[in-house]
């Protein structure tokens, strides 16, 4: 017997219920986030440290595969990734929660690369991707 599978892209729907349309949104990439605190957003931090990036945009869904031979539960199917300067990072998750009212998705930057202005690339695990060009700045020491 053929197995039949579904995949799924989640998306929150708004809106008092009923029937709509629905459409994928492009991804689209606003702001990369070095130190997050409420409020505030910088794009810049010392090359050396390790920190948690945050990138806030529209678009990042989530994809499940769903076995419609099954009662088991849909199981997520690939996973977000993030490079700077074509350097993949590691620890990359979609938060539950929304910053300036745009989606947020978080990676552990380690301090390996060297001070420069870097490209971030986003490649959702649908295969869609964006490049947010000159979104991270790296310094020299503590500049």
């Amino acid at each position: 017997m053929m197995k039949r599978w579904i995949y799924l892209v989640v998306m929150a729907l708004m809106g008092s219920g009923g029937c709509a349309e629905v459409s994928l949104s492009p991804l689209r990439l606003w702001q990369v986030c070095t130190r997050p605190v409420p409020q505030q957003c910088s794009p810049r931090a010392p090359a050396g440290d390790e920190l948690v990036l945050e990138i806030l945009g529209e678009g990042l869904q989530p994809v499940y595969l769903v076995d419609l031979d099954s009662p088991s539960p849909p199981r997520e199917r690939g996973r977000f990734q993030v490079l700077v300067g074509g350097w993949p990072l590691p620890g990359v998750e979609l938060s539950a929660q929304r910053r300036l009212g745009l989606e947020v998705l978080r990676a552990r930057y380690d301090g390996s690369l060297p001070p420069a202005v870097y490209d971030v690339q986003v490649i959702t695990p649908a295969g869609y991707s964006a490049v947010l060009e000159r979104a991270l700045e790296l310094t020299a020491g503590g500049d």
